[in-house]
């Protein structure tokens, strides 16, 4: 990530989102403590393909289900068994509804695998309504272009606290059509638990992905924070100043996630080659967002296991969507990407029961 990039050209080559490096960093996709969740442009032209026929015979406008605007908004602070919620300007319902799964979560944890304790997860309508408490939340403030991301993630193992933002405001109607094509509802708040857990599924894959006292863990960690302490300097834009640098966050990028293992990486390949076949003879069957979560895979040349291992961002977006999936949120697109990332739901679905004693598969 350098500070001279653009941070509209980071997010969307690194969501990652889900580090802001991932989407920040030299025009390459990399392996990041910042993710970004998908970006409501990116989403809605595929969307609108699912959603048209709706539109265009007004059965959205005209249905009786569309009630009047409110004003009313809240902010706030909770305490979830160690994890920091707040909440900044968003409606009750949606705060009551990103509560929930988090809760449900939280009480499946214990002392050894709890990966959310002293996170600091946060609900705003805009990054403009957040507080100062954190870095991250001065960051997104003073960015341009960061405000039609759905949520984003920071990790670090011990110097920076972790922190989760969702914005409410970045889940718009287009949600809200594609949720009442598939449920029959008009709302956004499924798409906006979806996010949540994508960006919890972010913190997982780090987490349980390496060694938090490995050295490459502790040169990375040291060096962010020591960034993050620089008065000219911040840990979210990965604005390496010499090779000592790059070459820490190299190797850290390499070994730090779950979805950088063999397991994750074969079964991802078979699924994009099985993608691939789709395009072909069934493309009504392709996820709304493939674009996203296989950016820098091109389906017309044959794909190669060093695709896979290139595809950093394919691999860490994919990773925490089938998080998000397993963990029971379903933002419209539940039954698609399931089945064209089978083998790769798999993977995530036993590192969840290995790593916290959750057998989704049986809930």
């Amino acid at each position: 990530m350098n500070m001279n990039v653009n941070i509209n050209q980071k997010i969307y080559q690194n969501p990652y989102e889900n580090g802001l490096r991932r989407n920040i960093c030299n025009n390459r996709s990399t392996n990041s403590s910042v993710s970004f969740s998908a970006k409501k442009d990116e989403q809605n032209s595929s969307i609108l393909k699912k959603v048209a026929p709706y539109i265009i015979g007004g059965t959205l406008f005209c249905s009786p289900m569309i009630t009047s605007c409110t004003n009313n908004r809240i902010s706030g602070t909770e305490n979830i068994n160690d994890t920091k919620v707040e909440y900044f300007n968003i409606k009750p319902e949606s705060k009551d509804s990103l509560i929930a799964p988090l809760f449900r979560l939280k009480s499946k944890l214990n002392k050894d695998n709890d990966f959310l304790k002293g996170v600091n997860i946060n609900f705003t309508d805009t990054y403009d309504d957040l507080n100062d408490s954190h870095s991250l939340k001065t960051f997104l403030k003073e960015q341009y272009g960061t405000g039609d991301t759905k949520g984003i993630s920071y990790y670090s193992d011990k110097k920076i606290p972790r922190i989760i933002v969702v914005q409410e405001g970045a889940h718009g109607i287009i949600d809200k059509f594609f949720n009442y094509t598939m449920n029959g509802n008009l709302s956004e708040i499924p798409t906006l638990k979806h996010s949540l857990m994508h960006e919890i599924g972010h913190q997982f894959d780090y987490y349980f992905g390496h060694d938090h006292n490995a050295k490459f863990a502790k040169d990375f960690d040291n060096m962010m924070y020591k960034k993050e302490k620089d008065p000219y300097q911040n840990p979210y834009s990965y604005d390496f100043q010499n090779k000592e640098e790059e070459d820490i966050e190299t190797e850290y990028r390499l070994y730090n996630c779950l979805n950088d293992k063999d397991d994750f990486k074969q079964a991802l390949l078979k699924d994009l080659k099985y993608i691939a076949e789709l395009q072909k003879h069934n493309p009504d069957r392709i996820p709304v967002d493939i674009e996203y979560y296989a950016k820098d895979i091109d389906f017309s040349k044959p794909i190669t296991q060093e695709n896979v291992d290139l595809a950093e961002k394919a691999r860490t977006e994919t990773y925490a969507n089938l998080f998000a999936y397993a963990m029971g949120e379903d933002n419209g697109d539940k039954k698609d990407f399931l089945n064209a990332f089978r083998n790769s739901y798999k993977v995530v679905c036993n590192d969840i029961q290995q790593k916290l004693g959750i057998n989704v598969l049986q809930q």
